[in-house]
């Protein structure tokens, strides 16, 4: 079932991939729109764009969807649930483009709020204490973002329609801003809503190839992409700005000491993401867009290599227990290399097109230095981990359990090789298409920064996890602190325990001091009072008149 759904998605994939190509050929964009007599004050239509941007997406999540579908007919084998995997998986691709195609704000939310949903459902999909715990940090995480994006609604209802275009050029509304941030980087776990994501592994490895590489997290920045008018607020591009290159730093250092090989992806995901934010507010926001679609690719084919090891491997994800897989696994070991060089940056993969005109442009733009120098630093960074973990998997001593059985199978083959070509070409061929030259420019030394930062990140590499490791692990508070990922983790569960402390005495105030002070105590005083008048009506007045003679008498007395 899941190699049908696999091969339409491919068919699918080419469809789209095709109409993307005439699209931008053409300079065309395709609106469709339903007007919807509901409200009578506002005017109020289903709204869709197909431009380029959005097909082109489109067809690489599909690509992606397709390859991890016919990777989980053999990783799935045997679950009982394997249907109900298949039905999450499609929900969630459609889910996506609903959200990508939408022009409407209220349809957005739709597909934005089905992504929250599914991605809860796929993340909890082993149904253990482990995964419950996951799946309850990203939803209450995702949940921000969503009122966020219902915030936003609001502000567009003032304007008495919900379309994007309706905002150009209106800048009343600064709250829209701060809303369509919160929004955006709450799904794409920017600083402080980091902790999420690598909480999420804790789904099916083929979930994380596709989750986690070209949809969910990546819906925030394809969200500031559609809001790219937001941008031309100077505070708020610096605001972004500051928030991705700290979340660039706490990824990339963290990576560096992460043992659990799942969570070194999910970090280093983290990190490209805050590239692509950082190329957004510096207001490059094609190379921001084309960043995202090569990161797709070879992302997804890492997750798929990392899941056959870890299938094999009887669900250990300690990269201390691999190792030698250049020599048992050709497919897997060649799709590692191929995705961690991409990742690096190295010359004429797909990860090279898109860094090193990223690096470029922000060099030659007129922007303090320090952005280039830090980016500089989190490149090599990004190099050093991406050997580290390519280290460890292939040229290590082999370190396996007594108890793993690992193999190849075909249809995980499939969904590698299918990827991995696309990891190769595909920089080369959508930046031909997306950025066309006629003539080429060669900036002399500067041409040089990234195979210079390449460079530096595998020297740095080498000598600390090759010759340098037993020193490593001597400093334990260092790696307790960025293996931890700063303690953000930390403070998110704190957060939450101390809000739902203070839910739980406000309930408990609310029920025994608010009810005696408040309701209860008024209740209970009335009742009091009607009782006294009781008691005073039914005594005779003749016995009322005698006790006040009474009384009287005993006063003058």
């Amino acid at each position: 079932m899941l190699l049908k759904w696999g091969k339409l998605l491919l068919g699918f994939s080419l469809l789209f991939f095709v109409g993307g190509m005439t699209q931008f050929a053409l300079g065309m964009e395709m609106f469709v729109s339903l007007k919807v007599g509901w409200f009578e004050k506002m005017d109020f239509s289903i709204m869709f764009i197909f431009d380029y941007m959005g097909v082109f997406f489109v067809s690489f999540i599909m690509l992606i969807s397709g390859s991890v579908m016919i990777y989980s007919e053999d990783y799935m084998s045997g679950d009982v649930s394997i249907n109900r995997f298949g039905l999450l998986v499609i929900l969630f691709v459609l889910s996506m483009s609903l959200f990508v195609f939408s022009y409407n704000l209220f349809f957005v939310l739709l597909g934005w709020d089905g992504l929250g949903l599914v991605s809860y459902c796929l993340v909890i999909y082993y149904q253990n204490p482990r995964s419950f715990n996951s799946g309850m940090i990203t939803v209450l995480t995702n949940r921000i973002g969503d009122v966020g994006l219902l915030m936003s609604i609001a502000c567009f209802v003032s304007l008495g329609d919900w379309m994007f275009t309706n905002f150009l050029g209106k800048m009343e509304f600064p709250i829209l801003l701060y809303m369509i941030l919160i929004a955006a980087i709450t799904k794409s776990a920017q600083i402080p809503f980091s902790a999420w994501l690598p909480a999420a592994m804790a789904a099916p490895t083929p979930v994380s190839a596709l989750v986690h590489s070209s949809t969910l997290v990546t819906a925030g920045v394809f969200l500031l992409i559609r809001f790219n008018f937001l941008f031309s607020d100077t505070k708020f591009s610096l605001m972004v700005l500051f928030l991705s290159m700290g979340t660039l730093l706490l990824s990339s250092f963290s990576a560096c000491f992460e043992m659990d090989l799942k969570k070194v992806v999910a970090l280093s995901t983290l990190s490209q993401l805050s590239v692509m934010i950082i190329a957004l507010s510096c207001g490059l926001l094609e190379l921001c867009y084309f960043h995202l679609m090569m990161h797709a690719l070879f992302k997804a084919m890492l997750f798929l290599c990392v899941g056959v090891i870890i299938h094999g491997m009887m669900n250990n994800q300690d990269l201390r227990n691999v190792g030698g897989l250049n020599i048992i696994s050709p497919i897997v070991s060649s799709g590692l290399l191929i995705s961690g060089l991409a990742l690096s940056g190295f010359p004429f993969l797909a990860g090279f097109y898109s860094k090193d005109l990223i690096l470029e442009e922000i060099m030659f733009k007129d922007i303090n230095y320090f952005l280039s120098i830090f980016l500089l630093v989190c490149f090599v960074l990004t190099a050093s981990y991406s050997f580290r973990l390519n280290y460890y998997l292939l040229w290590k001593k082999c370190n396996f359990l007594s108890g793993s059985f690992y193999c190849e199978s075909n249809n995980m083959n499939i969904g590698i090789l299918v990827l991995s070509m696309f990891s190769i070409m595909g920089g080369a061929l959508l930046g031909w298409m997306l950025f066309p030259m006629t003539n080429l420019i060669v900036l002399g030394s500067e041409k040089f920064l990234g195979l210079l930062v390449l460079g530096l990140g595998l020297m740095m590499g080498v000598v600390i996890w090759v010759f340098g490791e037993p020193g490593v692990w001597n400093f334990k508070k260092i790696l307790s602190f960025y293996g931890n990922m700063w303690y953000i983790n930390f403070f998110s569960t704190f957060l939450n325990e101390k809000s739902f402390n203070l839910s739980k005495l406000m309930v408990s105030g609310d029920k025994l001091w608010g009810e005696m002070l408040g309701g209860q105590s008024i209740y209970f005083g009335i009742m009091n009072i009607s009782v006294l008048t009781k008691i005073f009506h039914k005594m005779k007045m003749t016995q009322i008149f005698l006790m006040v003679l009474m009384v009287m008498f005993f006063m003058l007395i």
